[in-house]
Order: C-alpha cells, then structure tokens, then sequence
C-alpha cells in the first residue's frame, strides 16, 4: 500500500496512473500486455516494496492489471514480470513436462542458425555469415594437462545458441523462483532485503547469550574447575543446562564438554575398563 498515493486527490491519482501509462507505452508493467485505463480495472504498485528501501513516489510506481497484480509470485515487479513471462512460455509449449532451456531461447529468437567452423591446430575458427558478419573469427583451444579434453570459449549471438536436449533433458523447475531472486538481489544490490541476515544475527546473538547464561550458572553452582566434582556430576549437570536453554544439543555439549571436562565416550570406556582390571586385581 502507498500512503503517498492514498494522500492524493482522485484527479490526481488519475493523472499519475496515465503519466505511469505513457511511461510504460502503454502496458502492463508485469504481463507487457497493452492497458485501456478507460476499460481495464488497473492499480498502482510499488515496483521495489517499501519494506526493500523502494521509495513511495512515483519513481517507483507502476500501473498494472489488478487481476495480474493479485497473482503475482513475487513482491518485486521485476521478479513478478519474469515469472509471469515462463508462465506464458510454459502454457505455449503445451508439455505436460514443462517448458526447457530450448523453448526459452524459441521464445528470444534463439536457436536458428548453426555454426560453421572448425578447429585448425590450438584454434578454433569460425564466421557468423548468417548476421552478416563475414569476417573470419578465431578462439584459442585450451587443453587439459590430465584428461587431454580440448576446450574453447566463445561469444556468441543468441540466434546461433541452441539446447542439447540429450544433455539436459529437464524442464524448468519450480526451484527457478530462488535463482531469479537471487539473481536480482546481486543485480541490484541496494534493494537487497536484509531481513535474513538480521535473523540470523539474533539467532547467533541468542544462541551467545544462552551459551552465557549457562557459564554463568556452572560458574554459581561450583562447576568451573575441575577437580572438586565427579566426571558424572559434571557431565550431568553440563547436558542438564544444555536442555535447559534449548540450546543444540550436539554443538553446545561440545562446548560444555571443553568447559566441564567432560570425558568423551572413548576417556569414559578407557577409565571403566582400567577400574574394573584394578579391581580385579585387588580381589
């Protein structure tokens, strides 16, 4: 919600929607599907939330289809966009496996022409004459010293990339939400939302203070050194503040175990075996 749009007068909205319009040419910030504003139900949107340091004017406005926006898959409008965008790819490939790497690059104009070249010694030559470009290019051939793999790296137009299928058989997964957001995040790293890392701050910071907390109670109860309490006593009462706090039981004992002595399972095997030999003996 934009508290600054809610202050404006409804001709002002309505001025604001139509210079957002014309900005857009006309339409849809998420589907780029043309908008009537005299026909279409349209909204007014952040397109980077508040909440991710998007400002609340109308720099960060965009005017959508009301239906598209309740739809979305993401707060961000250009992650909403892309998203709605393999949707569309997906319903045009009309496979119940999903769309793949090949049909994106259908979609783009990708994957019409082939490649003509050839490997001449440590090059690797070839020309680009279906985009007019005759011009002969070459790429060095690197080979690996252990395998002998020969490899070259080239920059290509997306007309002549193309899908191995026998490669990479799989669609487009669900998982590709993350990976855009991702990618976003690294493009436009002023927008990054810090909420993740803030909560794994005061979880480390919680986790310090039970860690404390418990020092601190060994420390009253006479269970800092190590000499005036049986390894059992020790070991108890150091599991004991572990559950207590709700602390990892496998991380936080390791540091009770350095904290309390106490024996790990192999001193505590040792130390049987040797008492029950001496008592043997003594019988």
């Amino acid at each position: 919600m934009s508290f600054a749009l809610a202050r404006l007068l409804p001709e002002e909205k309505k001025a604001v929607k139509e210079r957002l319009w014309k900005r857009q040419n006309g339409v849809c910030f998420i589907t780029q599907k043309k908008i009537d504003l005299s026909l279409d139900e349209t909204e007014v949107d952040h397109i980077v939330p508040t909440r991710d340091k998007g400002p609340d004017d109308e720099s960060n406005w965009a005017v959508v289809f009301a239906r598209a926006n309740e739809s979305k898959q993401a707060a961000h409008l250009y992650v909403a966009r892309v998203l709605h965008l393999l949707d569309v790819i997906r319903e045009k490939t009309n496979d119940p496996r999903g769309a793949n790497l090949g049909d994106v690059l259908a979609h783009f104009g990708g994957a019409k022409y082939q490649l003509h070249a050839k490997a001449d010694g440590e090059k690797f030559q070839y020309k680009l004459t279906q985009m007019n470009l005759y011009d002969e290019s070459m790429s060095p051939i690197r080979v690996d010293e252990l395998s002998g793999m020969r490899t070259t790296f080239l920059r290509l137009p997306l007309e002549y990339l193309h899908h191995d299928h026998k490669i990479n058989p799989r669609a487009i997964g669900n998982s590709i939400r993350g990976l855009i957001e991702e990618f976003h995040r690294k493009l436009h790293p002023e927008n990054a939302d810090p909420g993740p890392i803030r909560a794994e701050r005061s979880k480390r910071d919680r986790k310090r203070a039970n860690c404390d907390l418990g020092r601190r109670r060994a420390d009253k109860d006479g269970l800092g050194g190590r000499r005036n309490v049986q390894p059992s006593a020790r070991r108890r009462i150091g599991l004991r503040h572990c559950c207590d706090e709700g602390l990892n039981s496998r991380g936080q004992h390791a540091h009770y175990r350095s904290f309390l002595a106490v024996p790990s399972p192999a001193q505590w095997l040792s130390r049987s075996c040797r008492e029950g030999s001496a008592a043997s003996h003594s019988r």
